[in-house]
């Protein structure tokens, strides 16, 4: 049974209007708009579950990059991929225990604090540092976005036979991405990210089951046999057929996707709408099952793939092509399965994209226009601001995307390595007196070393094989702890 192109359709656009009534019927009305209800789901002590915001952080953080990007890592570089993501998630829980549980106390201490970049100015004391951390988070969150909708393209494209164009398929899903602006708020979003979880994690382990069934006869050891005897081995050691996994890119892969619940607001955000301290028990321990839970069957598809369609053009086609084989050669149950797979990959894409926009939509509206230009505005303009800029945001990363890498993995490294030199600054509101010239100091100076590292200004990898990426970090956290040291806050000359 082959994958029909009328069915494909037909499955998608109820699927996606489905979405859109959940949407409609789980969102606040205009003028019952609120920020702490329509930002964060919140209504006064009320807030949505923290079960909940475990599948809703799950969603986001499983996005394309799980569905798209780490079979093509896995299918060109090898198992190293799978490694690093692993240890980046687990890295992510610490991040979540180190960051995420004093910014949720610090913010309860803040009336009316609804943004995570509206705790680093308050904490601070600092407006402008506020809006440098705003405006720097909404660069380097956009070109996750981009991976999103790239990541989306590139499954339309490849499950519909080339019949759905790249540009086409990233522009129905920008069209319905700027739907959810106008329907959704965060407590849409949330339940919207639930479902698509469960036809994610459903699809992927039935198709990787079924993938290995049907070309293996259930075992997946002779994935590993397949490859040896294709002269493909390398596939399965570090650092790989490319040498692109040694230890110290590996540690610099681990460093970069494993900071991300602390400097992309999307993920921050939902430690803000719980409404107890004790729902971090769910993030922490549910995140610490995921990532076997997750990327087992990514790496199924990827060497998988590798071994049954060596031949492929580009790495990122891996997926579509391990979904269209099982479509075609088992049955019925493979089809539906099939057509989960597929909605699961759209809906993981489009649960971080929403996610993303509504947090630039907030940083715009909220911390940059609010805090800046109008400070007495109201919330129904507010609200039309935040729409407005995620308009803005949507159109640029479809630019982005329109000429996207070859890994769209590399989008993900970008974005993490952008959001992670703020790190010291946001786990600077840990300080009783965090300082905001240390923080700017360092928010410049790391960015002034990923630039010569990006551009060319330093040798590749020079510094014992770390990605440049690594140095700016630790400039950023040097230049903070030493500026910290010597140059004393505003609360501390006051005192004096």
């Amino acid at each position: 049974m082959t994958l029909q192109f009328g069915w494909l359709i037909a499955v998608i656009v109820v699927y996606l209007g489905i979405l859109l009534l959940i949407l409609h019927w789980t969102g606040r009305k205009e003028g019952d708009f609120s920020s702490g209800q329509f930002f964060l789901g919140r209504d006064g002590n009320r807030g949505l579950h923290p079960s909940l915001l475990l599948l809703s952080y799950a969603a986001t953080v499983y996005s394309a990059f799980t569905v798209v990007g780490i079979p093509a890592a896995i299918y060109e570089r090898g198992i190293g991929a799978y490694g690093f993501i692993v240890l980046a998630q687990l890295l992510q829980v610490a991040c979540v225990i180190l960051f995420g549980i004093p910014l949720w106390r610090k913010a309860q201490t803040l009336e009316g604090c609804t943004s995570p970049i509206e705790v680093i100015s308050r904490s601070y004391d600092s407006p402008v540092l506020g809006a440098i951390v705003a405006v720097t988070t909404v660069t380097f969150v956009i070109p996750h976005v981009a991976m999103q909708l790239v990541g989306i393209g590139l499954l339309l494209n490849g499950f519909s036979g080339d019949r759905i164009s790249y540009e086409l398929g990233v522009g129905i899903v920008l069209l319905v991405m700027l739907i959810y602006s106008e329907l959704g708020g965060f407590r849409g979003i949330v339940w919207t990210d639930v479902i698509q979880f469960v036809l994610l994690v459903l699809g992927m382990w039935v198709v990787a089951l079924l993938f290995v069934q049907l070309n293996w006869q259930g075992n997946f050891s002779e994935i590993f046999n397949d490859l040896r005897n294709h002269e493909r081995r390398e596939l399965l050691t570090t650092p790989g057929p490319t040498h692109f996994y040694t230890l110290p890119m590996l540690i610099s892969y681990v460093l970069f996707i494993g900071m991300w619940p602390i400097g992309h607001p999307s993920f921050s955000v939902r430690y803000l709408a719980l409404t107890r301290r004790s729902g971090f028990v769910w993030l922490v321990g549910g995140m610490s099952l995921l990532p076997a839970i997750m990327f087992l069957p990514s790496l199924i598809i990827g060497l998988g793939g590798a071994a049954r369609y060596p031949d492929l053009s580009k790495p990122n086609l891996v997926a579509g092509e391990v979904v269209q084989g099982v479509i075609a050669t088992g049955g019925m149950a493979a089809t539906i399965f099939g057509f989960c797979f597929i909605l699961g990959g759209i809906s993981a894409a489009m649960s971080t994209c929403d996610s993303q926009a509504l947090a630039m939509g907030q940083i715009i509206s909220r911390d940059v226009v609010r805090r800046f230009l109008r400070p007495n505005i109201s919330a129904r303009k507010e609200l039309w601001i935040a729409r407005l800029a995620i308009v803005a945001v949507m159109i640029t990363a479809y630019v982005i995307g329109l000429n996207p890498p070859a890994f769209i993995i590399k989008l993900s490294v970008l974005s993490a390595m952008g959001t992670a030199i703020l790190a010291p600054t946001y786990l600077g509101i840990r300080l009783q007196h965090p300082n905001p010239v240390a923080a700017v100091s360092s928010i410049l100076s790391g960015f002034v070393m990923l630039a010569a590292g990006e551009l060319g200004g330093l040798p590749e990898n020079w510094l014992y094989g770390f990605h440049n990426g690594v140095l700016a970090i630790a400039v950023a956290t040097g230049v903070f702890i030493f500026t910290s040291l010597i140059q004393p806050s505003g609360d501390q000359r006051r005192q004096n």
